[in-house]
């Protein structure tokens, strides 16, 4: 009787989750969704990065996170923008440049992001089958940053008009990085928080400025794993955080108050709220520290 003791204490053990925040066991995962060793929130090469002034009623549509379409004020698509990583020797004709069409000119431009090659092609309207017949300018420009990313941007009008190109390079010379460094945190206590034994939470909501307190944030942020599954979750803090650059992110963040092993906690990009990222276990340990 008293093995079969033990075993009811380890399957309690097994099961249990508190507030969002995982165990490490598989059973308490699946309530959230089981986590695998696919890439965190931020990932290297991420275009999101990457700043675009467009004309006036312009749009970029970013639902492929590898390929960013330019569309203009119709809703046409006008060009693309892609990343590759660096190479030292980058040859276009051999990795970028499309069949059916054929490299007129090949020049440097000098943009805020540095020196761009601007590529010009003759492109066929069509091919063969579609009747079409004539060609049409592409353009190329690629853009190598601080050795480590070649980022790919490629324009048309189906013209040869040479307001075309400058419409292109009016474009590339709006090209800037982000600073996504973070240069505040504000934590907002939201449901699970005031239901807890508190009822008014650990505080209302605290900001965060301190660069040791926000580069553990930051790990939770990079170091965070995406969970499969559908989510099932509270929320209990609202995580604002506020980059150098002026832009801002809000989050669910979920941190247990709890000092058992194995806790872990959960982020949710308020923008993409059914998908799920763990945070180690030794952040969520740090981040526990810091909040209550």
């Amino acid at each position: 009787m008293l093995v079969s003791k033990k075993i009811m204490i380890v399957l309690i053990l097994s099961v249990f989750t508190l507030g969002g925040c995982s165990s490490s066991s598989s059973t308490a995962l699946e309530e959230q969704g089981s986590s695998t060793a696919a890439p965190a929130v931020q990932q290297s090469y991420d275009l999101s990065t990457l700043h675009m002034d467009l004309p006036a009623n312009w749009g970029l549509d970013t639902s492929d996170p590898k390929v960013y379409v330019i569309k203009d004020e119709q809703g046409e698509a006008r060009g693309e923008v892609s990343a590759s990583e660096f190479v030292e020797n980058f040859d276009f004709k051999k990795m970028v440049m499309p069949n059916h069409s054929s490299l007129t000119s090949e020049e440097e431009l000098d943009i805020p992001m540095g020196t761009s090659r601007l590529f010009t092609l003759d492109a066929d309207n069509g091919s063969a089958a579609s009747g079409l017949t004539g060609t049409h300018d592409t353009y190329y420009a690629v853009i190598p940053h601080k050795e480590e990313i070649i980022y790919i941007l490629n324009f048309s009008n189906n013209d040869k008009a040479a307001e075309t190109k400058q419409e292109f390079i009016g474009i590339l010379t709006g090209l800037r990085i982000k600073d996504t460094r973070i240069k505040s945190i504000r934590l907002e206590c939201a449901d699970l928080c005031k239901e807890g034994t508190d009822k008014s939470g650990p505080f209302t909501e605290k900001n965060y400025t301190d660069e040791d307190e926000l580069e553990v944030f930051a790990n939770a942020l990079n170091k965070a794993v995406k969970m499969n599954g559908e989510l099932n979750y509270v929320t209990y803090f609202l995580m604002h955080i506020s980059y150098l650059d002026g832009t801002q992110k809000k989050y669910v963040l979920n941190i247990s108050n709890s000092e058992q092993e194995g806790i872990t906690g959960l982020l949710v990009d308020t923008e993409d709220s059914g998908q799920g990222y763990e945070i180690p276990e030794r952040i969520h340990n740090e981040l526990r520290a810091m909040i209550f």
